[in-house]
């Protein structure tokens, strides 16, 4: 079995209903984290969100894929992402 040091994480989301995950952007983690914080969504809407560990073999497999709603006062998504 092979270990490779964690390089950062990859987020990608995209909105429900009206994209699908070919069309996910994504939020790059530099560090050694088990949360990421996204900016500027669009407020009270669905979003789906699943997340990439890169490391020096490259970026892995997605992991599963959540749904997640932001708030009708803010556009922050706090995404904990626990590996």
């Amino acid at each position: 079995m092979y270990f490779f040091n964690i390089i950062m994480f990859q987020v990608n989301y995209w909105v429900k209903d009206e994209q699908n995950e070919t069309m996910a952007l994504f939020r790059i983690i530099r560090n050694q984290t088990d949360h990421g914080l996204i900016i500027a969504l669009r407020e009270n809407t669905d979003y789906f969100v699943n997340v990439q560990v890169v490391n020096s073999a490259g970026l892995g497999p997605k992991s599963e894929t959540y749904p997640v709603r932001t708030l009708r006062a803010g556009r922050l998504l706090l995404v904990a992402c626990y590996f």
